[in-house]
């Protein structure tokens, strides 16, 4: 519940996404671009079910593998062309 899903990537290397700044990624048929590396707001930190303060993503990240931000932002370039749905 603190997270949203993101697509996930198998065989990227970790942290690689890092370096995909203005390149194209297609999922499926959706295109999109890299465009900045995603920081994270201190809301992931607060409890969705509690309210309280009780991680310190920043602080841990850092810790453990030397960066702050998990990964990286996309902007659709080319959606999927749907088709309408009829009732």
């Amino acid at each position: 519940m603190r997270f949203r899903a993101n697509p996930h990537i198998d065989d990227a290397e970790p942290w690689s996404e890092a370096h995909w700044l203005d390149r194209k990624i297609a999922l499926g048929p959706v295109r999109f671009k890299t465009v900045m590396r995603a920081p994270r707001c201190a809301a992931t930190g607060v409890s969705p079910l509690t309210a309280v303060r009780d991680m310190t993503l920043h602080a841990t990240m850092m810790e453990r593998y030397g960066r702050r931000d998990p990964g990286v932002y996309l902007e659709v370039v080319r959606a999927a062309r749907s088709n309408p749905v009829q009732y």
